[in-house]
């Protein structure tokens, strides 16, 4: 592979295999891994004097039709900028202490909690608004998710002796309860199961 397209180096590889008894069968397949590579078409798409900002939906457009991106993908793109990195937020979420037994969390949950404690719900079109925040923003909503995620997670361990994610039937009750202590409110004081109901038809 390192010397496919150095052409010297290439037929005097290719010469040298001759000396094996199978030395037809070995160039065949010689010229055809060089010609996949020869032959394969690389789509671009040129963009100048863009911000990033411009970029986004561009590249959203693009990939969406083409490449398979999931929405997680997509808004690390939409919302990238110098100053903050949905990835690195994410990152810096799961490594809380709190979160160490509820692992295995979608990145697209993440994306929900963002959402819907910001007040635009948690279905895609409210997940797509998130782009239209400041990096300042964006990075302080970041935290309140953290703070919220880490109340859910311990509302669930220890008064629902829920001992990690897997046990949960459906990754939107974690939203829910996330976006309920992201209000701040003690859920001891209420009636918790009608509050969750009441906040799921709020949210979905």
């Amino acid at each position: 592979m390192s010397i496919l397209f150095k052409t010297t180096e290439f037929l005097g590889y290719r010469t040298k295999l001759s000396e094996f008894s199978n030395a037809n069968e070995l160039q065949e397949s010689v010229d055809a891994l060089y010609e996949i590579f020869r032959e394969y078409l690389i789509p671009v798409v040129t963009i100048k004097e863009k911000t990033v900002e411009e970029v986004c939906p561009i590249f959203e457009r693009i990939n969406s039709t083409g490449t398979k991106l999931n929405i997680f993908d997509l808004m690390v793109a939409a919302t990238w900028s110098d100053e903050f990195d949905l990835n690195d937020k994410v990152d810096q979420i799961r490594e809380s202490a709190k979160l160490k037994d509820f692992d295995n969390i979608d990145n697209s949950v993440f994306l929900k909690f963002m959402s819907s404690i910001n007040g635009f719900g948690s279905k895609r079109d409210g997940v797509f608004k998130l782009r239209n925040l400041s990096s300042e923003q964006l990075d302080k909503l970041g935290q309140r998710v953290k703070s919220s995620a880490e109340r859910a997670i311990d509302f669930l361990s220890t008064e629902l002796r829920v001992p990690s994610d897997a046990f949960l039937p459906y990754e939107n009750q974690l939203v829910v309860l996330a976006y309920f202590f992201s209000t701040g409110t003690n859920p001891t004081q209420l009636n918790f199961q009608l509050l969750v109901g009441v906040l799921a038809n709020r949210l979905f």
